[in-house]
């Protein structure tokens, strides 16, 4: 008797311990807690390529912090988090450990922006109709070997075409030149959030436009383009990550932009690399000094702000022309 009992009782425990073995085997894969929103695409920590991965990242973003999941993010992140998703809870070390949603379309990119937009801290701020990109006079260097060789900063409006830019705007509304130098970035996101126009020379300032909210919003890019009529680089893609944002080009030609520039104390060869037997017109244009125009060149971006732009209330096409000193 005490046989039989031994015998069920070892037969009980086996059966048992196959039965939670076989639980085991079955059990779901937990999912993590936390989802991966680092940068896709490498990129040189320039400030344009940030603002557009965050735009790209938005979605994740803001299904995150609806969710109540943890961010892994790039450390350079972590601070606009801070503003655009208050309380998340977002961290940058072993993103591996976490999920890796799939990439988003532009569209939801887009709409997933102007929702963390919307719940964004943003400091009050003194709004303007137009912003005008500018550069400011600071050195740096013009190639990785130039050594003690250092160049004034790229691409800067003369001072002649800056008061021109301003006065051809002013009928659109208020205008102001932004230099981003001392703004942070919840004060920058405030500026371009009311700026139905924003007028400038190719640069990473445009990705700003990418938080304009106003219906219509407009974006002027003035930019140097080859013989053949093709810019040299545009940052028109922006449109994609912005529901409202439409974009226009006012193109300057290459003998233009040598003669703004015909007077820097620099080797001919790197003066004129546009002329004959110089062929790296990229490297140069990246790192021209000065952006001038002229009356029809002014003409031309007012115009293009008011078209795109919206006129105020209040304002005509005839009032605009007056302004721009046509």
């Amino acid at each position: 008797m005490r046989a039989l009992l031994l015998w069920a009782w070892l037969a009980a425990g086996t059966d048992a311990r196959r039965l939670a073995a076989k639980k085991k085997k079955v059990k779901k894969k937990e999912k993590p807690t936390c989802v991966d929103a680092t940068c896709r695409t490498e990129h040189d920590g320039a400030y344009y390529h940030k603002i557009k991965c965050l735009a790209e990242l938005a979605p994740v973003i803001l299904e995150a912090q609806d969710g109540d999941r943890r961010v892994c993010a790039d450390d350079w992140l972590l601070p606009a988090l801070e503003i655009f998703a208050p309380g998340l809870d977002a961290f940058s070390d072993n993103c591996a450990a976490c999920a890796r949603p799939a990439p988003a379309a532009p569209a939801a990119a887009a709409a997933a922006l102007a929702a963390l937009q919307r719940r964004a801290r943003l400091p009050a701020a003194k709004a303007a109709d137009v912003v005008l990109v500018a550069r400011r006079d600071k050195s740096h260097c013009w190639s990785r070997t130039c050594g003690a060789r250092r160049f004034p900063a790229g691409r800067r409006f003369t001072k002649g075409a800056q008061r021109a830019l301003v006065a051809a705007l002013a009928p659109l509304g208020s205008v102001r030149v932004f230099w981003g130098e001392n703004e942070t970035l919840a004060e920058t996101v405030r500026l371009f959030e009311g700026a139905r126009v924003v007028v400038g020379y190719h640069g990473a300032g445009f990705a700003n436009a990418l938080f304009q909210r106003a219906a219509p919003a407009c974006a002027v890019e003035i930019v140097a383009a080859y013989d053949d009529g093709r810019p040299w680089r545009t940052n028109e893609e922006l449109v994609r990550f912005n529901a409202n944002l439409k974009w226009r080009t006012v193109r300057l030609g290459l003998a233009e932009m040598l003669a703004a520039n015909q007077n820097e104390k620099r080797p001919a060869a790197e003066r004129y690399p546009l002329v004959k037997g110089v062929s790296d017109a990229n490297r140069w244009l990246k790192a021209v000094a000065w952006v001038d125009l002229n009356a029809t060149d002014v003409a031309r971006v007012a115009a293009a702000a008011a078209a795109c732009g919206g006129l105020p209330r209040g304002k005509s096409e005839r009032t605009m022309k007056a302004g721009s000193g046509d």
